[in-house]
This record gives C-alpha cells, sequence and structure tokens, in this order.
C-alpha cells in the first residue's frame, strides 16, 4: 500500500508537472499570437504604404510627362516670340522710314517743304 501511495503521489507530480507545462505553453501561445497579430498590422500597413508609394510614383511620372509636355510647348512659344520680335525689329526701320517719306510726300504736296 505504501508503494501505491508513493506511485500516486509520484502521479500526482508528474501531472502537476505537465499541467504547469500545459499553462506555460498555454501563455506562450497567447503572447504568440499577440506577436503575429502585430506582425500582421504592420504587414498590412506596410502594403498599404507601399501601394500609396507607387501611386505616387505613378503620378509623378505623369507630371514629368506633362511637364516635359508644358516645356515643349514653352519652348515653341519662345521660338515664335523671338521670330517675332525679330521680325518687328525688321519692320520698325521699314516704318520709320515710311513714315518719313510719307511726311515728306505730304509736306511737299501741301508746299510746306
Amino acid at each position: 500500500m505504501a508503494e501505491e501511495i508513493s506511485r500516486l503521489t509520484r502521479l500526482e507530480v508528474t501531472v502537476s508537472q505537465h499541467a504547469e507545462l500545459l499553462r506555460r505553453a498555454v501563455i506562450a501561445m497567447e503572447q504568440q499570437a499577440v506577436i503575429n497579430e502585430r506582425l500582421a498590422i504592420h504587414l498590412e500597413e506596410g502594403k498599404r504604404v507601399w501601394d500609396e508609394m507607387e501611386s505616387v510614383e505613378r503620378r509623378v511620372g505623369d507630371l514629368r510627362g506633362k511637364l516635359d509636355e508644358a516645356q515643349t510647348r514653352l519652348n515653341e512659344l519662345a521660338n515664335v516670340v523671338h521670330l517675332v520680335k525679330k521680325l518687328l525689329w525688321w519692320l520698325l526701320p521699314l516704318a520709320a522710314g515710311l513714315v518719313v517719306f510719307l511726311s515728306k510726300y505730304w509736306l511737299a504736296d501741301h508746299g510746306l517743304l
């Protein structure tokens, strides 16, 4: 009978040890679940940020294209303005000469010259 009590005591100790191990395992699993949840949140946030960055990169590319188009238009406009300036500087002396000629003609016609 003493042997049975001893054996029962050892079984109780073993069960108690296993219960403690199970309790620790449950705590560790709960902690791991919290860690996994946080990792999932960080991964989702990272994916959202990544998608947003890709969207921004696409918009930047579109804006660069539009900027290049605008720069091309501005260069074309600057070329036209430069051509008009050249034309005006060429026409200005001709117009001044024409005014002088017409003034002399008018003055001569009216006998003032």
